[in-house]
């Protein structure tokens, strides 16, 4: 598990740089899924951080608390995507 989508990169080409073989010696999932996970020789599993929705609920808090109103914190669920570097 990375960190991060770059992090899942590195440890690709290091798993490969030691003659592993992805996904059957060595799995990898990334986090962030924004464009990188696309950028490998294979496509890394990541967990996708919806941005916009994100987005869209930090804006509206913010203008409710602009506002002087009370909120509250929003759970915003990530979507697991499957790639070639998960069996």
């Amino acid at each position: 598990m990375a960190a991060t989508d770059r992090l899942g990169l590195g440890a690709l080409r290091a798993g490969r740089s030691q003659r592993l073989t992805v996904p059957t010696d060595l799995s990898i999932v990334g986090f962030d899924g924004i464009y990188v996970h696309q950028l490998a020789e294979l496509p890394i599993t990541t967990i996708q951080q919806p941005l916009a929705t994100i987005a869209q609920h930090m804006f509206a808090l913010l203008m409710k608390q602009l506002a002087g109103e009370t909120v509250t914190s929003v759970y915003v669920v990530p979507e697991l995507l499957y790639g070639a570097t998960t069996a």
